[in-house]
């Protein structure tokens, strides 16, 4: 966090896309504005993929000037921090902390939890410090709330989540499946909870104007560094079949975490799915992947070291930082995100994993447990 402090004078980067969007949603007139905003915001500004919830959040930040911006990069640098206050607590009130404890409960095991938090401390200042991605950090925290809530077997907070994730940025419907772990009929009430979300906050901008629903397609350019341009696609904007790839090979890939009882590593791979199908490299993605092995690491990994975050950053943050890229760079995001993928696949179902439907038909799970 202090790194991310630090920077408060001279971090910009994306902060733009939040005020330009806020001003355009309540009708801040500018020259440089050509159409109008409103309703009709993301129709006539498609480059904009920053969800509602996120515009709205960042209004009052907006309306600081400077000083709004320099406090909104404490507020993400907080996020990771105040997540893992929150799953230590989780920890201690609740059944939740069993297996993690029984993992980091002693001198070697405090110091793997440390590492692993402070891994997420120092590759969470992408997001927070240097491109200042106030949707991402909204869509990740409520991933999180949802996870936990799923755990609980609370449906309906677990679905206003994840819609509230989707309401925040887009391409968090990949975290949808997470709710058909939930069992019987709370999880269609989860479902109907997040679909009423998202649909609140997207709904009017569909409905005033239907070519909002024409803006989903990325205008993000493909990297040297990223895997599609190592498997052979053109440098210049990314093709546009990517967004629809995402979120149909993410939301198997989440469908089957949930069908083999590994619904914890959910994020992790959807999001790793994600990195291996984006044209671009940006460092925030990193962040996030890194919030979402944590959160396996801690609650349904097998293993006493968290491999998983080690990995994340070994294989995507480092090579940022020291400047390695080129193909290099490309195969270990590449190996960095399948070795994801795969180390879920060969850890076995998680604890307490039968959540219900076709979750949770293998072994009832008792009440009250969180993840």
């Amino acid at each position: 966090m202090a790194v991310t402090v630090r920077r408060l004078p001279v971090a910009v980067s994306d902060w733009t896309v939040f005020v330009n969007a806020s001003e355009l949603l309540f009708g801040v007139e500018r020259s440089y504005y050509f159409e109008p905003g409103g309703l009709s915001l993301y129709a006539n500004y498609p480059q904009f993929q920053v969800g509602p919830l996120s515009v709205l959040v960042a209004t009052p930040f907006r309306l600081l000037g400077d000083v709004g911006r320099q406090l909104a990069i404490v507020a993400m640098a907080a996020v990771p921090l105040v997540l893992w206050w929150w799953m230590d607590r989780l920890e201690r009130r609740d059944r939740v902390g069993r297996r993690s404890r029984a993992r980091w409960s002693d001198a070697d095991g405090l110091a793997m939890g440390a590492v692993a938090g402070a891994l997420l401390v120092v590759g969470w200042v992408p997001l927070s410090g240097e491109y200042l991605h106030l949707d991402d950090a909204l869509a990740l925290a409520a991933m999180v709330a949802a996870v936990v809530e799923v755990g609980r077997d609370r449906g309906v907070r677990a679905g206003l989540w994840v819609g509230a994730a989707m309401a925040a940025k887009p391409w968090a419907a990949l975290f949808a499946p997470l709710l058909l772990v939930v069992r019987g009929r709370s999880r269609w009430r989860a479902l109907t909870a997040a679909a009423g979300v998202a649909a609140l906050a997207w709904g009017p901008f569909v409905v005033a104007d239907p070519g909002t629903l024409g803006a989903g397609a990325p205008t993000v350019d493909v990297s040297r560094d990223g895997v599609l341009h190592l498997l052979g696609a053109d440098l210049g904007v990314g093709p546009a079949w990517v967004r629809s790839a995402q979120l149909l090979v993410g939301g198997l890939a989440g469908l089957a975490c949930v069908l083999r009882h590994r619904w914890r590593a959910l994020p992790m791979v959807v999001i790793a799915v994600r990195l291996l199908l984006d044209p671009g490299t940006f460092g925030y993605y990193t962040s996030g992947l890194l919030l979402a092995t944590v959160l396996w690491d801690r609650w349904g990994s097998p293993f006493r070291l968290p491999w998983a975050t080690v990995a994340t950053f070994v294989g995507l943050h480092v090579p940022e930082v020291v400047g390695l890229g080129g193909s290099a760079a490309a195969v270990l995001r590449a190996g960095t995100c399948l070795g994801l993928c795969a180390l879920a696949v060969a850890a076995g179902p998680e604890p307490d994993a039968g959540g219900g439907g076709a979750a949770g038909a293998a072994e009832p799970r008792p009440a009250a447990t969180v993840p």
